[in-house]
């Protein structure tokens, strides 16, 4: 479990901010207030927002492109040691998995090549940053 990182009122950077295909579109969730717009349960924000602050996960909402409903979410992790973005998290129904899996190695494969598997500069307290990061690495070497 982490050490709560301090919630940060403005928006983390993302590589690739939409994309769509078919009839799906993902939407980057830039902030803990987009998270909770998304719907996202308060336990999913407080678990999501300081690994993204600290600029190792990235969080997208799968629109439907007609109607705009929530379908699906997904997760990239930035994996630092082996200088990749992997995928963390789908909800990805059955029925909609083709699709989905479709878009997100699109999304996957814009994200590797805009940061070249480097993550994100971390936001927020510059000690608090170090140690969750330092967690994160250990959870990676673990893993």
């Amino acid at each position: 479990m982490h050490a709560a990182a301090p919630f940060l009122p403005f928006a983390w950077p993302f590589a690739v901010g939409y994309l769509a295909r078919g009839r799906l579109k993902a939407v980057a969730l830039p902030s803990v207030a987009a998270l909770e717009a998304a719907g996202f349960s308060q336990e999913q924000v407080a678990a999501w927002a300081p690994r993204c602050a600290a600029g190792r996960l990235r969080v997208f909402a799968v629109r439907d492109a007609a109607s705009g409903r929530r379908v699906a979410h997904f997760g990239l992790r930035c994996a630092a040691e082996a200088r990749s973005w992997v995928i963390e998290f789908h909800s990805f129904a059955p029925e909609s998995l083709r699709a989905g899996l479709e878009l997100l190695a699109d999304v996957h494969g814009a994200y590797q090549a805009k940061t070249r598997g480097k993550p994100h500069a971390p936001m927020g307290e510059e000690s608090a940053m170090r140690q969750l990061r330092r967690e994160m690495d250990l959870e990676e070497a673990g893993a």
